[in-house]
């Protein structure tokens, strides 16, 4: 036994090496090295032998490491938390993974067979070994103080106790920060010029064996500790981060194929409730279990249901994007049913996968990201409510690649003249924001349409000129402290300063940002740029709340993971993820208005500037 057990050490080692290149090469992901036998932890064998050889100078271990039958499957999950929380924190403090000297996932693949079999008595042990083995952690070095810098710990570190890890607590409590000057190239993360973390450095696995449960778990580890200790709004969340490993451990162990994989991923996720900013790229779950044929129509939440609000764009095969036939549908039908289920049935199901920021804001998420009207076939049969009638419609979807981008049911000029004297400005389209103002200069009032997205380049800056003699102040960044993972530091410098010239004017007459659920990330920013000139009214819904600048993570298998990095608050200190913004006049869509044809915002800000 002790002779099968060495030669599947030899086999595992041989295995991990292949699994994991040098940093230097991480962003070159072949396939073969990914290829690896897929097993059950389990079914590794008698781990003991493993467990007895694994010690600090990686040769025979002290004979007090021996484990102890039988285990119940709940230690050995408890095992793996205690592994992914170590691991984890290791991963971006040790000198050794911030050199590139050692892969932390080929360290972690060693492991967690070895870990999942041990006695719980154990585990302590084998995790202390372990760290010595990395060589010098660097946690002694002397890093300059912070003392003057508005600093917010984000991470809850309390597990790190003598109680919970024994000495091994001992040497990571000596963790005084990463040096700046430290090369970081190789690193697990670093950081770019605006100060928020890069993953590039992560193996991307693409050849993974789905019914391999170390690799999924090293999947469900990276995801977990990238949240914990550089996402900024933790604090926000319906769960407590630390309380989900021990779930979504045993989710991710329970499958072997890859939808199984990606649902738990998802799941897991869901509770970051990041909005429009985290998605998982490279993943297939939501068309797996929806359908990837989409019914091409822009739907609407009003009133708490899934409104028609306009016929979709659509690509051709020759690339060209043109407006979908809304037939066999109207503006204002609201929809009942989707193949003779509910569609409140559908809806449910749906967001337990996706990471909508609270209930309220539900619908409009799902109609803004996730086309909700989706069939495995490319015949869908839809029930809607067309004034007091109930009408069951047959439509023909899409696949969900050939639908445009949303923001292109929007038409018109960058700027033009209303009715009564006021100018309008659809900053989603370029334009001059000097000729527009120049325009406008004797108008009673201007109406910006931030319910879409500017379109790119130095807008809020030039407009904000118009608006105010000084730069005022408008909110808070924060970013990832670089030298303490799982820290914030906040700073008013968001870099949008512009420059008064001889040429410009102050408009002083009334104007009006609109906005809604679909102001989501930049034009948010521009929201707060601009409402703090003091003749600047926001009418309309909240905004969706989903801000700061985004960066990807790859997850095994190909998939890459979007999310928040730099957290955005109001000038107060306030939350804006979540909550979103706050309109000064709140105005929202009905049922009936869509089915009118009618913009009840923009009508509630012409009235606005009528009336002041």
């Amino acid at each position: 036994m002790k002779k099968a057990a060495k030669l599947l050490t030899l086999l595992i080692l041989i295995m991990m090496l292949t699994a994991c290149a040098r940093q230097a090469d991480t962003t070159e992901d072949t396939g073969d090295q990914d290829e690896v036998n897929g097993a059950a932890l389990h079914d590794y064998a008698d781990q003991s032998d493993l467990a007895d050889e694994y010690d600090e100078n990686g040769g025979e271990a002290s004979e007090a490491i021996q484990v102890k039958q039988p285990r119940t499957e709940a230690e050995r999950d408890e095992n793996l938390v205690k592994l992914g929380k170590v691991w984890g924190f290791v991963k971006y403090t040790h000198n050794a993974f911030i050199t590139g000297a050692k892969c932390w996932d080929e360290e972690l693949l060693r492991l967690i067979p070895i870990v999942y079999n041990a006695h719980p008595s154990e585990v302590n042990g084998i995790l202390y070994d372990w760290f010595i083995s990395l060589g010098d952690d660097g946690y002694d070095a002397v890093v300059p103080g912070t003392e003057d810098a508005d600093l917010r710990q984000v991470a809850d570190l309390s597990w790190i106790n003598y109680d919970y890890l024994g000495q091994l607590s001992v040497h990571l409590l000596r963790f005084n920060g990463t040096p700046v000057y430290l090369d970081r190239s190789q690193a697990p993360v670093y950081f770019n010029f605006l100060g928020a973390p890069v993953f590039y450095n992560q193996i991307h696995h693409s050849g993974m064996d789905f019914g391999d449960s170390a690799y999924r778990i090293l999947a469900l580890f990276r995801l977990w500790n990238a949240m914990k200790y550089y996402y900024p709004h933790l604090g926000i969340l319906d769960v407590e981060w630390n309380d989900l490993l021990p779930i979504y451990i045993p989710k991710m162990l329970d499958g072997e194929d890859r939808l199984s994989y990606e649902l738990t991923l998802a799941m897991l996720s869901h509770h970051v409730r990041d909005s429009a900013h985290l998605n998982l790229f490279g993943a297939t779950f939501f068309n797996s279990k929806f359908g990837r044929y989409i019914a091409p129509v822009w739907l609407i939440e009003a009133e708490k249901q899934l409104v028609v609000y306009a016929a979709a764009s659509v690509r051709l095969p020759t690339r060209d994007i043109i407006q979908h036939s809304l037939e066999p549908f109207e503006t204002g039908d609201v929809i009942l049913k989707l193949n003779g289920r509910e569609i409140d049935e559908v809806t449910a199901e749906m967001l337990r996968l996706v990471s909508y920021p609270d209930e309220e804001k539900a619908l409009a998420y799902l109609a803004l990201m996730h086309h909700s009207l989706r069939s495995h076939t490319r015949n869908m049969e839809v029930t809607v409510l067309r004034g007091d009638a109930r009408k069951t419609l047959n439509v023909d979807g899409v696949r969900e690649g050939q639908m445009g981008m949303r923001f292109l049911l929007h038409t018109g000029p960058f700027h033009m003249r209303l009715d009564n004297n006021i100018g309008l400005i659809n900053p989603a389209f370029h334009g001059n924001t000097g000729r527009a103002m120049d325009d406008f200069a004797d108008t009673d009032g201007i109406i910006i349409d931030l319910r879409q997205r500017p379109g790119g380049g130095p807008f809020p800056m030039e407009m904000k000129r118009y608006l105010v003699e000084e730069n005022l102040p408008f909110g808070y960044l924060s970013f990832p402290l670089q030298t303490h993972p799982g820290v914030r530091s906040m700073s008013r410098d968001w870099g949008w300063n512009y420059v008064q010239t001889p040429y410009t004017f102050i408009y002083d007459r009334p104007v009006v940002l609109l906005m809604n659920e679909e102001t989501i990330s930049f034009p948010e920013s521009v929201v707060m740029y601009l409402r703090v000139a003091p003749n600047v009214t926001v009418i309309g819904p909240w905004s969706m709340g989903s801000n700061g600048n985004i960066v990807l993570m790859p997850l095994p298998c190909g998939i890459n993971m979007s999310f928040t990095s730099l957290g955005v608050y109001t000038l107060d200190g306030g939350q804006t993820h979540r909550i979103g913004l706050e309109p000064d006049i709140r105005v929202d869509r009905t049922t009936q208005g869509i089915a009118e044809g009618r913009d009840e915002i923009m009508e509630a800000a012409i009235e606005f500037i009528l009336g002041s």
